[in-house]
């Protein structure tokens, strides 16, 4: 792996959506993201409003356009609501920014610095697939509540937390037969190693590769590259789906985790979010005999949670339905379980049965 590219962690994830201020408060009431900074024409942003929130680990930036002629207006014209920027937290963003360029990255944004009265950080920009960018942030010498241009904001509104920790992985959508060259680029300017292929039963009828590294703080960044492959039948799988309705690559779904996905999905339920249908869920036979030996597995079934694992770990997982009226970005909820420690956890006999 190369680690000539370091990277402190992801700093956020930045939807440009339609109206920010609905968005918010979706993302609350729904999700329980509080919100925790804003920025709009009040300080100085003339072209769109952003609003900050954060849950855990994971933050999200709702950006909308105030302009009609934006390029965030075009954007949301062509995609929906969807992820924008993949932001990338890193200790030197002109070096991250060139060494990037020297692999082959296209830029979308040269080094700017900028400030206000906490300080100043320096943000750079390149391209990945579709219309998805990377920003590069540095901000050791900001001390703000979060970047400049940015002022406190916290409503009167604060719903509680649903128990998000953390983010999990972000899986990608790009077009037929690109797979390989995105996986290539992350390998090649970003520092990321190829997984082995794997199979999600949520989006069958793709090709995916895990790209994966470690960041500074040693948190595992995950980012699955999915295309298309043919099936024999004619009809649209999810990630051709995906493609067209969001009219071209881009973030498929984002993987939040928790330590207790019983009480998390639980509350999503009970705040609204519907969740899809998983119709073949792995071992379902033999989780149906362990129902009587173990009571929580009803439980699960009962809100779909799959049970599964993949080269890292035991996990339970749910996806979403998409969150806007397009085919296209969902949530997933996920919580893993070490392999090592498995052998305490009340269902360890269930895990068993995963292993075959």
């Amino acid at each position: 792996m190369d680690t000539m590219f370091p990277i402190i962690g992801v700093g956020y994830l930045e939807f440009y959506v339609a109206n920010a201020r609905q968005a918010v408060h979706y993302f609350q009431t729904a999700f329980g993201f509080t919100p925790f900074a804003y920025s709009g024409p009040e300080t100085g942003s003339r072209k769109s409003v952003s609003y900050a929130l954060r849950q855990g680990e994971v933050t999200l930036v709702l950006t909308a356009p105030v302009q009609a002629t934006s390029e965030i207006a075009a954007h949301v014209h062509m995609h929906g609501d969807g992820v924008k920027c993949i932001a990338l937290e890193v200790p030197d963003a002109t070096y991250a920014f060139q060494y990037a360029l020297s692999k082959g990255a296209r830029p979308s944004m040269f080094p700017q610095k900028m400030s206000d009265p906490a300080g100043e950080a320096i943000v750079a920009g390149i391209h990945a697939y579709g219309d998805t960018i990377h920003l590069l942030i540095e901000k050791k010498n900001y001390q703000g509540v979060f970047l400049p241009s940015y002022i406190d904001f916290s409503p009167v509104y604060q719903p509680d937390s649903i128990g998000i920790n953390g983010l999990d992985h972000l899986m990608s959508n790009v077009g037929w037969a690109e797979r390989d060259f995105w996986c290539d680029f992350y390998e090649r300017a970003l520092g990321f190693e190829k997984k082995s292929p794997f199979d999600d039963s949520d989006i069958s009828g793709s090709h995916s590769i895990m790209m994966a590294r470690k960041d500074e703080r040693g948190t595992s960044l995950r980012f699955p590259i999915t295309e298309p492959m043919a099936t024999e039948t004619s009809q649209k799988t999810r990630v051709e789906k995906f493609l067209t309705f969001y009219n071209g690559p881009g973030v498929q779904h984002i993987a939040l985790g928790t330590n207790d996905i019983m009480h998390t999905v639980k509350e999503l339920y009970k705040r609204g979010v519907q969740f899809q249908h998983v119709i073949n869920r792995p071992n379902k036979e033999h989780v149906v005999s362990l129902r009587k030996k173990l009571g929580d597995i009803q439980t699960l079934d009962d809100m779909g949670v799959m049970v599964d694992r993949d080269a890292e770990s035991y996990l339970f997982q749910i996806f979403t339905k998409p969150i806007t009226d397009r085919f296209t970005v969902c949530f997933e909820i996920i919580q893993r379980f070490d392999p090592k420690e498995i052998h305490s956890h009340p269902l360890h006999e269930l895990f068993k049965v995963i292993d075959g």
